[in-house]
């Protein structure tokens, strides 16, 4: 997962305009996933669009912590090229819009 771009809390906070605090709550209840890199925690940008979290991102990470895979597991999967995603990294997917079809595959982790 290294070469996955990140901000830290403190950047984190400020493109969305809120507390740092808010941030790592966002974490906690799984609004937001975040790796730890050099001892820090940081969060994917590409969680982040238009200045606020993904609108799709909260939900996915409820279906896969359903299916067993939490925290850093989470974002590894969700960075993870997909062949029933067409290839694709399933954040690339919700990104674009496909929330469905993305869910669907972390569902099948359940089973």
């Amino acid at each position: 997962m290294e070469n996955i771009a990140t901000y830290s809390i403190e950047e984190t906070a400020e493109i969305i305009g809120l507390s740092q605090s808010k941030v790592r709550r966002m974490l906690q209840d799984n609004e937001l996933a975040a790796i730890k890199a050099d001892g820090e925690v940081r969060v994917p940008q590409e969680f982040l669009l238009d200045g606020t979290p993904l609108a799709t991102l909260q939900g996915t990470l409820t279906v896969l912590a359903d299916a067993g895979i939490k925290g850093e597991a989470a974002v590894q999967w969700l960075f993870t090229a997909n062949e029933q995603l067409d290839n694709l990294a399933p954040v690339t997917a919700l990104r674009e819009g496909r929330k469905k079809p993305v869910r669907a595959v972390a569902a099948l982790l359940a089973l």
